[in-house]
């Protein structure tokens, strides 16, 4: 018996020395650092070994952001059960939200976030829909702009507690931007912010912010500014950017670009002409940003594109003339080698006069005919210098043919071909002076004045032409066709009103075809520069019922002036100018031209039998852009219709 306790007594001991052993390597890799893991000076040779880990990689609560006790609290609590609770809060909260329980959503998406403080889709997600979803469920716009900055002050909240997320400032940026500027009610929500309508939002953003300062794009700059610096910072310290680094990066500029539109629109020029300049310096420095590209050695610029492009035709050029003819006896070398005569056929044939089956054909196989640029090289004479030249070149084109795609796939989800030159085209003295015109006259057009509104819409739309015909890719883009049509809509419905004829050959009927082709531009004629000696492109004066035969020339000159000499036009209001009468000669819309300017724009649209324009074609000093530093027109255009 006694034995037996003995025996149990060693074993005992046994198991606590064991005990005591597991104790070591608990200590080693669990024992706490203290300061020293948040102190890179600090000694950490006491530390353990996830806490040295956790420091060397800045894992530790207090790294990545501020502390919340009362979140750490819960999540332990919760002893691993925290997804349950994530998921029984998430149906709560969507209830809530239907029944429109607005404070015990709050509450609800407090504890959400205390158990996962550090998820970037929970806040981006809960941000957007308290300021898009549910401010819409207000009716006055005060009480749905407060709810707006309800979401924007509680992703202020997760970026305090993810200091090392840029994705999260670079969404505030965007929410404040597009939110305040894009809503129907952006009219109101501009003043109310820009005001700090009850210190929602400027007071413990940063009260110092001047009052010029507060405009939500310029806001939403500065917030872009703050992400790409601290995307930068993460990543000199081997953090890569968690989303498509070009449109992250592009954002600033655009903000500008969108600030500067916004204010060119409630008509403040001066400030819009720096506005626009400001934009053009920035849009300069994102094509001087440097892109590293994946898998690859190499780093891009978005503004080299040209550059490289004029290369490759370069080099292209030396390589086909240091072997004449290879390509052309390859190719037919190739083609020889097809034994079905239809595929040959269809390889051959002009593709304008491609049947369904034979164009089909033709794409199928169209690879068969490719040349690279190394089986080209491989044509020179073996163990040449020439032989050894062309094998450089083929390398050397490859290697910019890549470059030059990946430049492409970053430059095409921002349009920057568009924005490009759309920061050039608002800089030009033609574009500031459409723009006052336009804006001119739609005042005037309010104001009931519709004879001098006429005036002003026929001076802005021969500024338009300057720069429709010297910057084509506007020209042919259908968006800004469609935002050139909203204003001749105005135009037409204002002639009509003010008792005259539409033109008839009204200066840009290119983008009234535009519109009514859907886009084909083939369908399209494209008129050159306005002209003061041609009475026919102003609107004239509306004849009466005793000279059908000018209004039937007219109308069949434009059914719009046929549908406006058809329907009776309600009198023009008293402060407007009574149309002369029918047999009185009419005056022309706009004075005779005393002097003469030097057009900058030149006839682009390169058709067929269609007598190009002047070199310098006569202006009036009505046309000239005004002296005053104003910028207009800085619209969110697209050359696809993309955001």
């Amino acid at each position: 018996m006694s034995s037996e306790r003995g025996w149990q007594g060693q074993r005992k001991a046994i198991y606590l020395g064991l005990l005591v052993l597991l104790l070591l390597p608990l200590l080693y890799l669990g024992q706490p650092a203290g300061k020293s893991a948040r102190d890179p000076n600090a000694d950490t040779e006491f530390a353990g070994l996830l806490a040295r880990m956790r420091a060397d990689h800045e894992l530790s609560p207090a790294d990545i952001g501020e502390i919340d006790p009362a979140g750490a609290t819960m999540q332990q609590l919760l002893f691993g059960m925290n997804c349950w609770a994530v998921s029984a809060l998430s149906n709560q909260a969507h209830e809530q939200q239907k029944k429109e329980d607005w404070d015990g959503l709050r509450a609800t998406l407090e504890q959400l976030v205390k158990l996962q403080p550090h998820y970037y889709k929970l806040w981006d997600f809960q941000a957007h829909n308290l300021s898009y979803n549910m401010s819409v469920e207000f009716d006055d716009y005060r009480a749905r702009y407060k709810q707006v900055t309800v979401g924007f002050n509680f992703l202020k909240e997760g970026i305090a507690l993810n200091k090392k997320e840029p994705r999260l400032p670079h969404r505030l940026a965007w929410y404040i931007g597009h939110k305040i500027g894009r809503a129907d009610e952006k009219k109101f929500y501009r003043r109310l912010f820009q005001q700090d309508w009850m210190e929602l939002f400027h007071n413990s953003d940063n009260p110092d912010r001047p009052i010029e300062k507060r405009d939500n794009w310029l806001v939403a700059k500065e917030k872009f500014l703050k992400a790409i610096d601290l995307a930068d910072t993460l990543e000199a310290r081997g953090i890569e950017l968690k989303t498509t680094a070009s449109l992250f990066f592009k954002e600033p500029a655009q903000s500008q670009i969108n600030f500067s539109e916004a204010i060119t629109e409630e008509g403040d020029f001066p400030r819009g002409e720096a506005a626009w300049e400001t934009a053009a310096k920035d849009f300069h420095e994102l094509s001087l940003r440097k892109f590293p590209i994946a898998n690859s050695r190499q780093i891009v610029m978005l503004g080299e594109y040209e550059v490289v492009q004029e290369r490759l035709a370069e080099l292209r050029d030396e390589l086909e003339k240091l072997l004449p003819g290879v390509k052309e006896k390859l190719r037919q070398k190739k083609l020889d080698a097809i034994a079905d005569s239809a595929i040959r056929a269809a390889l051959l044939k002009n593709p304008a006069e491609y049947t369904h089956d034979e164009y089909n054909l033709a794409m199928e196989n169209s690879d068969r005919l490719i040349i690279s640029w190394h089986e080209l090289a491989d044509q020179a004479l073996v163990n040449s210098a020439e032989r050894t030249k062309a094998k450089k070149l083929a390398n050397d084109i490859i290697r910019l043919e890549e470059k030059s795609l990946e430049i492409d796939i970053l430059r095409d989800p921002l349009n920057y071909d568009y924005w490009q030159t759309r920061v050039i085209v608002e800089n030009t003295p033609d574009m500031r002076a459409a723009n006052r015109r336009l804006f001119a006259a739609n005042q005037l057009r309010k104001d009931g004045k519709l004879h001098e509104a006429v005036k002003e819409y026929e001076a802005a739309f021969c500024h338009w032409r300057s720069v429709l015909n010297k910057y084509p890719l506007l020209r042919n883009d259908s968006v800004t066709a469609d935002e050139i049509n909203d204003q001749i809509k105005l135009y037409r419905d204002t002639v009509q009103r003010a008792l005259l004829v539409f033109p008839k050959k009204f200066i840009l009927r290119d983008i009234v075809e535009i519109i009514d082709n859907q886009g084909d531009l083939n369908k399209v004629t494209f008129p050159p520069l306005c002209s003061e000696s041609d009475p026919d492109e102003k609107a004239a004066p509306e004849v009466n019922q005793d000279q059908p035969a000018a209004t039937t020339s007219a109308a069949q000159s434009d059914p719009a002036a046929a549908a406006a000499s058809q329907t009776p036009a309600p009198a023009p209001p008293e402060s407007s100018a009574k149309s002369p009468p029918a047999n009185e000669k009419p005056a022309p819309a706009t004075p005779p031209a005393t002097e003469k300017s030097p057009a900058t724009s030149e006839n682009t649209s390169g058709k067929s039998g269609e007598s190009p324009a002047p070199a310098t074609p006569p202006q009036s000093p009505k046309f000239a852009a005004p002296p005053a530093a104003s910028v207009d027109k800085a619209g969110e255009k697209s050359l696809t219709g993309k955001p």
